[in-house]
Order: C-alpha cells, then sequence, then structure tokens
C-alpha cells in the first residue's frame, strides 16, 4: 500500500512538472509575457583569474582526475568526437584528438560557440587542445581525460580573451582558467547521463536532496526528454547561447517544493532540507 501510494504520488509530481517544463520551454526566456529579458553586463576575466576561485580538481570546481583515457581503455566509449562546423579544431597531430571530449564537455563547448558568434559577428571558436593522448601536458591533466579544452577566438585577437573567459563562464564550463595569453582553458565533471558522477573512482549521485537516486532521476524525466525534443526540432541551438543566472534552477526549485508538500521528510537527505 505504502508503496502503491508513493508512486502516486511520484506520478503526479511528473505530471506537474511535465506541464510546467513544456509551458517553460514554450515561453522561453524573460518574465511574464511579451518581454524580454535585458541581457546582463558581463564582466572579462582579469589575467590568470579563474572562476570558480577554488583548484580545478575539488568538488567545488571539475572534480578530481581519474586517471588517462587512451583509444584501449574501457572509458574511451565515453568520448565522443565534436564536428560542429562554426568551431575551428587545430588538430596540429592530425588525428582528429582534439575533437573527442566527453558529453558534458561536448555540450558546453557548443553553447560557447554559438555565443562567441553573437558577440563577435564573423569571429568563430578555436580549438587549441582538446583530449591528449600523446603526453603533451602536466601530470594528472584533465585533457587526458577529455575533460578539458584550450580555446582561443578564430582570429586569434588577445583583446578579446578576457571576455572569451566570461562567456565560457556563461557557457557553464565547471571550471575557467585565463591561464595564459595565448589561450583559455576549460574544464568540466565528469557527469553521466544516468545523474551520477564519478569521485575518487566511485560512482555517486549527483542529486543531493532526494536519498533515492532513481527516483530523483526519474523525476528529471521531463527535462532529459524537453531537451531531446528540443534537440530533434533545433531549439536547443537557438537557446544555447542564452547566459545561465546563477542561483538554483527553477525546475529544480518547484521540483522540491512540490516534493516536500507529497512526499515525506524521510525521502528527503537531512541535510537537503530546507532549515526555515
Amino acid at each position: 500500500m505504502d508503496m502503491m501510494l508513493m508512486s502516486i504520488r511520484l506520478a503526479l509530481v511528473g505530471f506537474i512538472c511535465l506541464s510546467l517544463v513544456s509551458a517553460g520551454f514554450a515561453c522561453g526566456p524573460g518574465r511574464g509575457y511579451g518581454k524580454r529579458r535585458h541581457p546582463k553586463k558581463l564582466k572579462p576575466l582579469a589575467y590568470k583569474q579563474f572562476i570558480p576561485n577554488v583548484a580545478e580538481k575539488t568538488l567545488g570546481a571539475s572534480g578530481k582526475y581519474e586517471g588517462k583515457t587512451t583509444r584501449n581503455s574501457e572509458r574511451f566509449k565515453d568520448l565522443t568526437p565534436n564536428y560542429n562546423p562554426d568551431i575551428i579544431f587545430k588538430d596540429e597531430e592530425n588525428t582528429n584528438a582534439d575533437r573527442l571530449m566527453t558529453q558534458r564537455c561536448k555540450d558546453k563547448l557548443n553553447s560557447l560557440a554559438i555565443s562567441v558568434m553573437n558577440q563577435w559577428p564573423g569571429v568563430k571558436l578555436r580549438v587549441t587542445e582538446g583530449w591528449d593522448e600523446d603526453g603533451h601536458h602536466f601530470e594528472e591533466s584533465l585533457h587526458y581525460e577529455g575533460r578539458a579544452v584550450d580555446i582561443t577566438t578564430s582570429d586569434r585577437d588577445k583583446n578579446k580573451y578576457g571576455m572569451l573567459s566570461r562567456l565560457a563562464v556563461e557557457a557553464g564550463f565547471d571550471w575557467v582558467n585565463y591561464e595564459s595569453k595565448a589561450h583559455i582553458h576549460c574544464s568540466v565533471k565528469a557527469v553521466t547521463s544516468q545523474g551520477t558522477i564519478i569521485v575518487d573512482h566511485v560512482l555517486a549521485s549527483c542529486y543531493a536532496v532526494i536519498e533515492d537516486h532513481k527516483r530523483a532521476h526519474w523525476a528529471f524525466a521531463p527535462v532529459r526528454l524537453g531537451h531531446a525534443l528540443m534537440s530533434l526540432t533545433g531549439l536547443v541551438k537557438e537557446r544555447e547561447g542564452i547566459p545561465q543566472r546563477d542561483g538554483i534552477d527553477w525546475y529544480s526549485d518547484i521540483l522540491y517544493h512540490i516534493g516536500t508538500l507529497l512526499l515525506d521528510r524521510n525521502s528527503f537527505h537531512p541535510l537537503g532540507m530546507s532549515q526555515s
């Protein structure tokens, strides 16, 4: 009986959230009807500045190094090639290695490519380093996992690199470093499509509030479905250039509040509950 009641509650949550997601996708960015949100003023990063202001391989940024990914390793299948025509790949090795990256890195890079073209018409994003299989980077570099890229603009105008760094932050990279006058370094976490993340070789859940990972992942199914439908219709590409806002995503926030009304407190992690 308890399981049936729980299933009914979860089904209701999913139905409500699917309706909200559909409405959100239909309305697009902005508040209210017929209003356009004014884009926020972007501040370029200073030379040697990195965001977030923590070490790259920490949980607050891109997470720990998990070891080299080689063409013969099991994790090589997790790398996906990026053939986006709006991105120029240097590919000095002539092996297309720079095009290989994790799906998360690919998504953020494609989003950044749109922002670059919007910021500077006629200019494209340029990748000078992607996945490294030849050992050209320092020990434990995320380039060895396909989780990092070094980027410039196609015109190689160094005056643009501070703003390019900021655009990379807005595109959703988990760590951005204006580390060199020759390029910007960006990296991402090793997040999987199953809603999990690899930490110290241990598979952990990305959902911090709900105790049951499967239920939490199910609750976000409408978002994944919506994203898949938008990909088929080309709407994802239109929305990728929209800067991300700070704070909790609206869907997650609504889902949390609906969950607190329908689910008992034992369904939530104690540290994930609001103290108000």
